[in-house]
């Protein structure tokens, strides 16, 4: 069976990995796409497991969409696929440069579904058993089955969230940018909601961040999976994840949100400005990762401002990060943190989109 994911433009590489890793399969990457062959078991434990990806469907087809008389295009024929008994409903999605909204998008392609039925079958908005996935980045549309059934990008756990922080999934790739591994040591310094940490927990426990969202997938409507066999695999971590912030608010939000991920006694909580953080490890060069969504200069922070705590973040760098080890930093604009870094080599660099949003990453190594 051929299947898509859809992940941040910009960060399809690391998609890619983790997709490999996870189900074994050899894969190919389009913008904001990964494609790939597996099986349907595969590709339920895929959503259940993936923390990078945004969306995980089953292929039908691909078109090029640049105007709506194109969704008449489409080939399949899907009285093979949605069984005459069962409901149904399109879902349209976008990245990119693509003009055609959702309002246009899915009621065609729902009457041309219906039309094949002829009117031999029911829609259903709120609680289908089949929904078909368009998605669209500038003139590709991929045209499949969601396995899913919500944006796998965003957590349960992220109750308590700070304005700041941005959708998991980005958190888990800065992990695998900094390659996190079982019995290192990770500290965020600027934790904000926690995301970073509670990835990690969630990743080196092998627990799904989905664990308490079983019942939301689509797929069950359609196929019988074994969450429990998948669950057998939880275990404890040897690896020490320190969560950190200047402002206990955030010290407090990422607590909590760690209890509701279930992962709050794999990590270690503490309110420090990050001049003094050095004081909560024993030695020097006793951390393996560095890994933060790090203030930038901006319109309510001037650089001259913020100039103190880079000057801070780069001596605790010199003072904490072994010979090995990888600073990973997230920002909207890291040119100014890049002017001042200290100590530490830039190794790479990244640009992705965000929704609407240019973000970047930067990669250090110690000199």
């Amino acid at each position: 069976m051929k299947a898509f994911a859809v992940t941040n433009s910009g960060l399809e590489k690391y998609s890619s990995d983790e997709i490999e890793e996870l189900i074994k399969v050899k894969t190919k990457t389009e913008d904001s796409v990964v494609l790939f062959d597996c099986d349907e078991q595969k590709l339920a434990y895929l959503c259940y497991k993936t923390q990078s990806l945004i969306k995980v469907c089953s292929l039908l087809e691909k078109i090029k969409l640049n105007k709506i008389d194109d969704i008449n295009k489409i080939k399949v024929n899907f009285t093979s696929i949605i069984p005459k008994n069962k409901t149904f409903r399109v879902k349209f999605a976008k990245q990119g440069d693509v003009d055609l909204s959702s309002q246009e998008v899915e009621p065609v392609l729902g009457e041309i579904i219906y039309e094949q039925f002829k009117g031999k079958i029911k829609v259903s908005m709120d609680s289908p058993d089949y929904i078909v996935y368009v998605y669209a980045f500038n003139n590709n549309a991929y045209i499949g089955i969601d396995y899913a059934g919500f944006n796998l990008s965003k957590r349960d756990y992220r109750v308590f969230a700070n304005p700041k922080s941005y959708h998991a999934n980005i958190n888990y790739i800065l992990l695998t940018i900094a390659e996190l591994k079982e019995g290192e040591t990770l500290l965020d310094p600027f934790c904000l909601s926690g995301e970073t940490g509670i990835e990690a927990a969630l990743y080196l426990t092998k627990r799904s961040p989905n664990y308490f969202s079983k019942k939301n997938f689509a797929f069950s409507k359609f196929l019988k999976f074994n969450f429990d066999k998948i669950d057998k695999d939880i275990k404890k971590t040897k690896s020490r994840i320190v969560l950190s912030s200047p402002a206990m608010s955030d010290v407090k939000c990422a607590q909590k949100n760690a209890k509701i991920a279930s992962v709050e006694k794999s990590i270690e909580f503490t309110r420090q400005d990050i001049e003094w953080i050095d004081f909560k490890f024993r030695k020097k060069g006793c951390v393996d990762e560095i890994v933060t969504n790090i203030p930038c200069p901006s319109a309510n922070m001037a650089e001259q401002q913020i100039k103190k705590v880079y000057d801070d973040f780069f001596f605790q760098v010199k003072e904490l990060l072994n010979k090995k080890g990888k600073v990973v930093v997230l920002g909207k604009n890291l040119s100014y943190l890049k002017k001042l870094a200290k100590n530490v080599k830039l190794v790479k660099e990244i640009k992705f989109q965000n929704g609407q949003e240019e973000l970047e990453i930067a990669v250090f190594g110690k000199k």
